[in-house]
């Protein structure tokens, strides 16, 4: 049988953008580490088609495999690094004037600017869109800047949220 991280070699060269899912997939269910990825990589893959494609995967994921919660994260942290640009936090937590505390999905605590990925499902019901708002109007009060993003947003128009982290990144 065919382990994991074998299979996502094997597929990088065929689809390479589907390796590059499930690596992220797999690394949120904890069925894969940063470790045995680059143990793969640093075992060399001279003449193994799509290897290359396999370690460009594993360098740009390095930083937030494992740490992100949803598809809609990962694609978010996925256009960050193809525009070189620096990771925000991820899964921050902030403690507000009141003394509730809130996880953020990204977050650049040096700038004060959070970052929230509203996907449909997770963020449509009534206590969500409740607490999302709750959330913001905390950030606001506390002197921090909010931007949000959906599917469409980071499928669409990729180079907008480029260029609104440029001028959210710190440095």
């Amino acid at each position: 049988m065919t382990g994991i991280v074998q299979t996502l070699v094997d597929m990088a060269s065929e689809a390479p953008e589907r390796s590059g899912q499930l690596m992220d997939e797999a690394g949120r269910k904890q069925l894969l580490s940063v470790d045995a990825l680059r143990r793969r990589c640093d075992k060399g893959g001279r003449g193994v088609a799509g290897f290359g494609e396999f370690r460009r995967q594993v360098e740009m994921r390095v930083d937030w495999l494992g740490k992100t919660e949803s598809q809609l994260e990962n694609r978010f942290a996925e256009i960050l690094a193809r525009a070189g640009l620096p990771l925000p936090v991820a899964q921050f937590w902030i403690v507000d004037g009141d003394g509730n505390h809130h996880r953020l999905d990204w977050a650049y605590p040096q700038s004060r600017t959070a970052i929230e990925l509203d996907g449909y499902r997770f963020h449509s019901d009534p206590t969500a869109f409740s607490k999302d708002r709750a959330t913001q109007n905390a950030l606001n009060e506390m002197g921090w800047t909010t931007y949000r993003y959906s599917w469409p947003q980071l499928d669409q128009r990729p180079d907008v949220v480029v260029r609104q982290m440029l001028d959210a990144a710190p440095g």
